[in-house]
């Protein structure tokens, strides 16, 4: 084949390319949420036991145990986060990587009140401590 058809060809081709992509490109804007749709961010009841259940089996894991950070929309669970450092679970079928990232700033915030509570020594105050008895 001639080089400078293929040259263009393949230009053609990435062009095509390049125009299904804007074409499935999601929008930078965030949809607002309705007015009745309000996002509730709380730790894990008995009473959410189903909703994880499911969120587990769509991401294809087993079900969370211990303290688990929820993130709730119109009364639906639709994003759950476990303390103790597992995976987080999301609806893979509905727009959820939003909620994943507030529920690991609640939990990073949550950690955080923790250590201050227990004396509010935080690492590098107990590093300098340690340095110091060295």
């Amino acid at each position: 084949m001639n080089p400078f058809l293929s040259n263009e060809i393949a230009k053609q081709h990435i062009g095509d390319l390049r125009r299904q992509a804007r074409a499935q490109r999601v929008p930078e804007e965030q949809e607002p949420l309705p007015d009745d749709d309000c996002l509730t961010v709380r730790m894990a009841a008995p009473r959410d036991a189903d909703a994880l259940r499911l969120l587990a089996a769509l991401e294809g894991v087993n079900m969370p145990r211990g303290e688990v950070l929820v993130a709730q929309v119109a009364g639906d669970v639709v994003a759950a986060l476990p303390l103790d450092g597992g995976r987080a679970l999301a609806d893979p079928f509905q727009r959820s990587a939003e909620f994943v990232e507030l529920l690991k700033v609640r939990a990073r915030q949550l950690r955080r009140d923790e250590e201050e509570s227990h004396g509010g020594v935080g690492l590098l105050a107990r590093l300098g401590g340690a340095l110091r008895t060295a």
